[in-house]
């Protein structure tokens, strides 16, 4: 029996066979990798899109940040003048000596006096104070980068010699990392 059994299989396959052939299976797998291997790396190279734009993002907000605060307190500045005896301000001197503006620009560096609102406001009622915007190291952190420095000047100690230790000397981290800064400055001339 079981030899007409095999006979009949042999003359008559089956023709409803279901399945995948080995072959199949194996194409069909690696076509799911590929794409999913593509898939990954968009997912990838979107991730790294979006880092980039959040660092420029950031990059344009502290720039935007100590742009606006360069120009408020500019804004609010008004002529000063200290005495200075040997090319040193900030030394008291008589009457009689010349004056110069409380004014101190280089190429990368800017300080002068001025009446906006500090950055951390100790007491409401004082608000004149020194600034300076630099490149360099924040003395209590030694991060480098554009610096902030406020000093409050109310006691009548106008551009004299920077403490870095003193109590009315603050220092802000405006962008670290920062590697160049630029300033110009123009003569004018006093009209008679």
């Amino acid at each position: 029996m079981i030899r007409n059994y095999f006979k009949l299989m042999q003359n008559h396959p089956c023709k409803n066979q279901k399945g995948f052939t080995l072959l199949e299976l194996i194409l069909a797998m690696s076509i799911v990798a590929i794409i999913v291997a593509l898939g990954l790396g968009g997912v990838r190279l979107g991730i790294s899109a979006r880092d980039v734009g959040e660092q420029k993002v950031e990059t344009y907000q502290r720039l935007r940040i100590i742009s606006e605060q360069l120009k408020q307190k500019l804004q609010s500045t008004y002529p000063v003048f200290v005495s200075q005896k040997d090319g040193v301000p900030g030394v008291t001197v008589p009457v009689t000596s010349k004056r110069i503006l409380a004014f101190e620009g280089n190429t990368d560096s800017i300080r002068f006096v001025t009446f906006a609102t500090p950055m951390t406001v100790s007491d409401p009622t004082t608000l004149t104070h020194e600034v300076k915007f630099y490149i360099g190291e924040h003395p209590e952190t030694e991060q480098t980068g554009v610096i902030l420095m406020e000093r409050d000047v109310s006691g009548g100690d106008v551009f004299s010699r920077i403490d870095p230790r003193s109590d009315s000397v603050r220092y802000f981290l405006m962008a670290e990392n920062a590697a160049q800064m630029k300033f110009r400055y123009y003569l004018m001339k006093k009209l008679p």
